[in-house]
């Protein structure tokens, strides 16, 4: 084990360096993205704090360590709170990824600051249509209304391209046989939250005296995270397919396998909830 954590108050503090002794390259390699893979498949991505957690990660725990699987994995060890902390870091890397997909967007949508305050309001969308979630949408109220390609906006593509870059090293033993329900509704909200910045015209995102606001937290996101399952709950799997192809047409690097062999030893129904793009098979 590494040096001794620092303590805050009583609570103390770990990093990769109190893991246990020869496990950090397989940790990164392999243990991290399976986590990270893991967390983009639960429908409430902000719940890190239950201790079925800790079973879940024993589980890649022993099977990238198949020599250590004495090793005690709890709540309060180094093993489980530096895992927590890459789950932190992975929903806060693609909320990041889609602030600048989005910050890019409006920067060139137009310089004239009530022309971006109105696109940014009407691209968040209100209780009836939510604009930015679709890969074809109309630009304004007075437009035909027509949308096409649900969760496949470049914007939330960007969210989930993200969230495969962090797990495309995972390899077939520790992948999740489900959806990324929780990596997309990630990237939604981390949309919805990238435009809300804009309404004003002027990115409103860094200010000192709206910090608490721009978080993103549970507690501001949370809830929407919620509802947006709620609609990510009604795609076919095709439609997963297409959103999923689309998003790895958009990764900074092929998305691959690496053996274990490499590298180691309820809310009222809204807007959100209620999204829904009739399963075509016809060609977008």
């Amino acid at each position: 084990m590494g040096g001794r954590p620092r303590a805050i108050g009583k609570k103390e503090v770990y990093n990769q360096g109190h893991l246990p002794d020869g496990t950090l390259l397989a940790w990164k390699t392999h243990v991290i993205p399976a986590w990270r893979d893991f967390a983009g498949a639960q429908e409430n991505p902000w719940h890190t704090t239950m201790p079925a957690l800790c079973e879940d990660l024993k589980e890649i725990w022993d099977i990238v360590y198949p020599t250590r699987t004495h090793q005690v994995v709890d709540m309060e060890g180094p093993i489980f709170t530096v895992a927590i902390q890459r789950w932190y870091e992975w929903r806060s890397n693609i909320a990041r990824a889609v602030l600048f997909s989005v910050n890019a967007h409006m920067e060139k949508f137009s310089e004239d600051v009530n022309a971006r305050a109105t696109h940014a309001t009407w691209m968040k969308g209100d209780t009836d249509r939510i604009p930015f979630t679709w890969k074809d949408h109309p630009m304004s109220a007075e437009e035909p209304q027509v949308y096409k390609g649900l969760f496949m906006s470049y914007f939330v593509l960007v969210g989930l391209a993200t969230h495969f870059n962090m797990t495309s090293s995972v390899c077939p033993e520790l992948e999740v046989d489900s959806e990324p329900r929780g990596a997309l509704a990630i990237a939604t909200v981390g949309a919805e939250r990238a435009f809300k910045f804009w309404v004003t015209g002027v990115s409103t995102a860094g200010i000192p005296d709206r910090k608490e606001e721009a978080k993103f937290s549970e507690d501001n996101w949370g809830v929407s995270t919620v509802d947006y399952i709620k609609s990510i709950n009604k795609l076919t799997p095709r439609q997963w397919k297409k959103i999923k192809d689309a998003a790895i047409g958009l990764m900074e690097k092929p998305k691959l396998s690496v053996s274990l062999t490499q590298g180691a030893n309820s809310s009222p129904l809204n807007a959100r909830g209620s999204l829904f793009e009739e399963d075509s098979e016809a060609e977008e």
